[in-house]
């Protein structure tokens, strides 16, 4: 009977472990550690069980943009990648996006602590609050 229990329980933390693990994204805040700027804003990367994502800053509408399309199914030619670039923070390959908004075009980030100098100040100032990370699928 203890037996029956121990494996019951055994299972359900299974469960519970394998559902929290397969979350598809995370939302985290970004913000500018500088005195009087004032800089903060949310980055959710990673798409989710029905879409996928790509998130970047824009330069030309000073905006953090991004572009979704449905994981299953034809991808929409507006969310196909222009192309690819080497970022030199990361030392990787990103795909570069046409921004949503204003047509110019984004560096897709792969994680929110790529983002290191503030867009508002311009000073390399931009921390990860993990604190209010938001997971999600």
């Amino acid at each position: 009977m203890r037996r029956r229990a121990f494996l019951r329980c055994a299972a359900a933390g299974l469960l519970l472990t394998l559902g929290l693990s397969l979350q598809a994204g995370r939302q985290v805040e970004v913000y500018c550690k500088e005195k009087g700027c004032g800089f903060r804003t949310p980055v959710a990367l990673g798409g989710g069980f029905q879409f996928c994502q790509a998130v970047g800053w824009c330069a030309a509408c000073k905006d953090l943009v991004g572009v979704n399309w449905p994981r299953s199914g034809a991808r929409p030619d507006k969310t196909r990648p222009l192309g690819t670039a080497w970022n030199p923070a990361t030392g990787k390959s990103a795909e570069v996006y046409r921004c949503p908004k204003c047509a110019g075009l984004f560096l897709a980030l792969q994680e929110a602590e790529e983002l290191k100098v503030c867009p508002k100040c311009a000073k390399p100032s931009l921390a990860v609050d993990s604190t209010k990370a938001l997971m999600y699928d």
